[in-house]
């Protein structure tokens, strides 16, 4: 009997001891709020079998204004400091993606970090992944934009993985290069043929004759013609994100 007593309190004591251990969040940090219980154990799941999959870790925060964590500081700075201070990432090179949202401005920012996590997501992937949540996050989906930046991250993942990583098609690129030579093509032929209009076929040389020379025999030749050519640089325009490099990893930032 005092032996089963002691096995039961032996059992109740490493209940008790595992039970912080559980509750205490991984890989959702949740600072403003906006998620239920249910909703963040659901993408504390779903990360986690993610990061055993791939060996990549992918963390969320929400925070009520993210210049608590440094004054004057840009989202994708405060960003970075979070990721490095609370030393997040999968494994020794601490492969992870790490995604903040703030409600005071509706500011956000994700962070990309390791080589293989930056293989996955290339200056163009990262972009795209923005597509995914950030339409969640504009109507107040806080749990469905968490959960489609989980779903896009796995498959952004499982496609490099495989040897095939979302990159930019070359496609509209290879489309431009066409229609710009065709352009060109088409100018250079249209003032060939300008030119051969303005010339008259003349009965004889006589018209450009001054005194006595009589000309018998007559053949133009066209040699060369010179044309100058000014590059015009294009305007860069700007988005609601930006692009961030250096530093060790690399990420994005912009509104929501």
């Amino acid at each position: 009997m005092r032996k089963i007593t002691i096995l039961f309190l032996s059992v109740l004591l490493m209940v008790l001891l595992a039970a912080p251990a559980c509750a205490t969040t991984q890989y959702v940090f949740d600072e403003a709020r906006l998620l239920s219980d249910t909703e963040r154990e659901a993408l504390e799941n779903y990360a986690q079998t993610i990061g055993d999959a791939y060996g990549c870790g992918i963390y969320m925060m929400t925070t009520a204004d993210y210049q608590a964590y440094g004054w004057n500081a840009d989202v994708f700075d405060v960003t970075w400091n979070i990721y490095h201070d609370r030393r997040l990432g999968w494994g020794e090179a601490r492969e992870g993606i790490f995604l903040l949202i703030s409600m005071r401005h509706r500011d956000f920012a994700t962070y990309f970090y390791g080589e293989n996590t930056e293989y996955a997501f290339d200056a163009y992937g990262q972009e795209q992944l923005e597509q995914y949540f950030l339409d969640n996050f504009g109507e107040n989906d806080w749990y469905g934009g968490f959960y489609d930046y989980l779903a896009a991250s796995e498959d952004f993942l499982r496609q490099a993985a495989a040897g095939e990583p979302v990159r930019e098609s070359p496609a509209p690129l290879m489309v431009l290069f066409v229609a710009i030579a065709l352009s060109i093509s088409g100018i250079v032929t249209f003032v060939f043929w300008s030119q051969m209009r303005t010339a008259k076929l003349q009965s004889n040389a006589s018209h450009y004759i001054k005194g006595g020379l009589q000309l018998t025999h007559q053949k133009d030749r066209f040699t060369h013609q010179t044309r100058s050519v000014r590059v015009i640089p294009k305007s860069s325009g700007s988005s609601g994100s930006r692009s961030h490099s250096g530093g060790g990893g690399s990420g994005r930032s912009g509104k929501f």
